[in-house]
């Protein structure tokens, strides 16, 4: 393991969150190593490397476009809290249509589990709505989500969250969960 690992190690442990994005930016050249740690297994150091990437990145970043592939990848296998921050990384990129097409796959079906975290629900529909709003032939996909048994379980903040994603969106609502 390098300097570098455990010096972004340590501050991702001992740290605040403004500390760290603040080394970040000192520090550009880490984001190599931020990235290899965002996309292992090593919590908490890994999800905190994906949090700290999604926070400090600038809308379609260079600097992640060879890491797009391996970040679709790793994301169906990865825990909610990890998952919300890849959707976000991902969520900031501009994909080409395969890629755009995995990750849309990915989110819908993200979406779909009843026992996922709210946040990672969220980002995830909030992904497929861009897609729906790209590609209209895909609304009849995504008023399907809107489906009751899909929204057990979410707080009344969630839901409330998620119907104004949906009506922005110009979706027909199934069922009345608002």
């Amino acid at each position: 393991m390098t300097n570098v690992v455990r010096e972004i190690e340590e501050i991702l442990i001992n740290s605040y969150q403004g500390d760290q994005v603040k080394y970040i930016k000192k520090n550009p050249g880490s984001l190599s190593q931020l990235i290899h740690l965002a996309l292992g297994d090593v919590e908490p150091i890994s999800w905190r490397s994906a949090y700290l990437i999604a926070s400090g990145m600038k809308r379609n970043d260079e600097r992640l476009r060879e890491s797009i592939n391996s970040f679709i990848s790793v994301l169906p296998e990865k825990k909610d809290g990890h998952q919300r921050e890849i959707i976000k990384i991902l969520s900031n990129m501009n994909l080409n249509d395969e890629q755009e097409g995995e990750f849309y796959d990915i989110c819908y079906k993200l979406f779909q589990q009843p026992d996922k975290q709210a946040s990672v629900k969220v980002n995830a529909l909030k992904f497929v709505l861009r897609m729906v709003k790209k590609y209209p032939e895909l609304k009849s996909e995504a008023e399907y989500l809107s489906r009751k048994h899909f929204l057990t379980g979410l707080s009344h903040g969630a839901l409330n969250s998620v119907g104004k994603l949906f009506k922005q969106t110009d979706v027909n609502i199934k069922g009345d969960f608002l």
